[in-house]
């Protein structure tokens, strides 16, 4: 499960979490993590990682290996933030 901040939707997905009670369930929240903006140099699809030394790809490869994915994101003005 993917949040960014420690507000209402984190304690949503922190109550679901609960529910299941597995230690199989993950509850990332990106604030967490140094994720840098990408560059649109296509590096990663063209050579390989990207040229970010960043935690993008410890997020990537948490995503590639996981079974699902819940994400949870605020919806403000019927639109999900851009940060």
């Amino acid at each position: 499960m993917v949040v960014i901040e420690k507000k209402h939707t984190y304690k949503l997905l922190k109550d679901i979490s609960n529910i299941f009670e597995s230690d199989q369930l993950e509850l990332i929240n990106l604030k967490d993590y140094d994720i840098k903006h990408c560059l649109g140099c296509e590096h990663c699809l063209e050579k390989g990682p990207c040229v970010h030394h960043d935690d993008g790809e410890i997020l990537f490869q948490k995503i590639i290996n996981a079974d699902g994915i819940i994400l949870g994101t605020p919806v403000y003005l019927r639109q999900i933030p851009g940060s």
